[in-house]
């Protein structure tokens, strides 16, 4: 029977991950294990058995990174679902969610005024995660929801714009309740982000 991994090993083999290109934390994660666990069951020097394990596998860890990513962006997905869903969180949101919807319908008038306040928001959050992240600490799958969010909202006001050259009608209440609920999604999905750093420091403090 072979000795677990100490977690100075398994940071150092995360650490040889990111030097070879795989920059984001969760795939780090998820091959690091991966590794951890072949390593485990081998006989000799650590260093030695991983410099031979990452020479002979290196195109099969090229694949490990893309293939990963669709497991990281479904841990991703169910981990800020767990996050939003709790009481203290998820009431917030919603008062949240509300006073957005209210103020937005009640000062603008016009669908393009509230496009402009939507990507004036998203630039404004983009800084406040980059000054309590950084770029050192990437996350594959919680920035596919982070895009999933401005997708989600672009092609429902694509679909305004489009009823507008049909009809007479404008949709401002639909507008912003589309502004409502992606922005009010934000400061959960920081606090999801943040507890997700706070786990991954416990064992891969090289990121």
């Amino acid at each position: 029977m072979h000795n677990k991994l100490t977690t100075q090993q398994i940071q150092f083999i995360d650490g040889q991950l990111k030097k070879a290109g795989i920059y984001f934390v969760d795939i780090r994660c998820e091959i690091t294990d991966h590794i951890a666990s072949e390593l485990e069951t081998l006989d000799g020097d650590f260093y030695d058995n991983l410099s031979e394990y990452l020479a002979t596998h290196k195109k099969e860890i090229t694949s490990q990174n893309r293939s990963y990513r669709k497991i990281a962006r479904t841990k991703a997905a169910r981990f800020f679902c767990k996050v939003l869903f709790k009481p203290v969180v998820l009431l917030p949101t919603l008062a949240l969610f509300f006073i957005l919807q209210y103020a937005v319908a009640t000062v603008f008038t016009d669908e393009m005024d509230i496009l402009k306040l939507f990507w004036g928001v998203v630039l404004t959050w983009a800084v406040v995660q980059l000054l309590l992240f950084g770029t050192k600490m990437r996350f594959s799958g919680m920035e596919m929801i982070s895009k999933g969010f401005v997708l989600l909202y672009n092609l429902h006001l694509i679909i305004l714009l489009i009823l507008d050259s049909l009809t007479d009608d404008t949709n401002l209440t639909a507008a912003s309740y589309w502004f409502a609920l992606i922005v009010s999604l934000f400061p959960a999905y920081t606090i999801a982000l943040y507890q997700l750093k706070n786990q991954v420091y416990k064992n891969y403090t090289t990121v």
